[in-house]
């Protein structure tokens, strides 16, 4: 089952996101803000982290930016949701939705995002196994 870290700082809007999820099948985390989602991140591991832009103590492009300067938490899909009219440049986030949140249209693109990755991870896999083929081997040892 795919794990989701719902960040939003707005009570309701967090308990709307997780019952839409766990209808969804997928299981869930919360969090309040940037700082609690951190924490979550690395006590578990989640595939998703769903965030608002704007929370207090830690924003959702802070978090984003977090995510990415750590090897430990980078491989989760970030997708960013605001009441912003166009998203933050400086985020380098994998999807952007404005509120209020159309959770049919997120549910789609969290697919196609999955799909990709796994379509990314399965070529490097096969790069990896053909760079440690016997061939391969046997010229790298002759190498050097």
């Amino acid at each position: 089952m795919e794990r989701a870290l719902l960040v939003d700082d707005e009570p309701s809007t967090l308990d709307a996101w997780a019952s839409a999820f766990l209808q969804a099948g997928y299981e869930v985390l919360t969090a309040a803000d940037g700082v609690e989602a951190l924490e979550l991140l690395y006590a578990s591991t989640v595939d998703y982290v769903i965030a608002d832009l704007r929370m207090p103590r830690m924003s959702g492009g802070v978090l984003c930016e977090r995510m990415r300067d750590d090897a430990t938490v980078a491989d989760a899909i970030f997708i960013l949701v605001s009441g912003e009219l166009t998203p933050p440049a400086f985020v380098r986030y994998d999807g952007y939705f404005r509120k209020p949140l159309d959770l049919a249209a997120l549910f789609e693109t969290m697919h196609r995002l999955r799909f990709s990755t796994e379509r990314v991870y399965r070529g490097l896999g096969e790069a990896r196994l053909h760079r440690n083929a016997p061939a391969e081997r046997s010229i790298r040892k002759t190498d050097g």
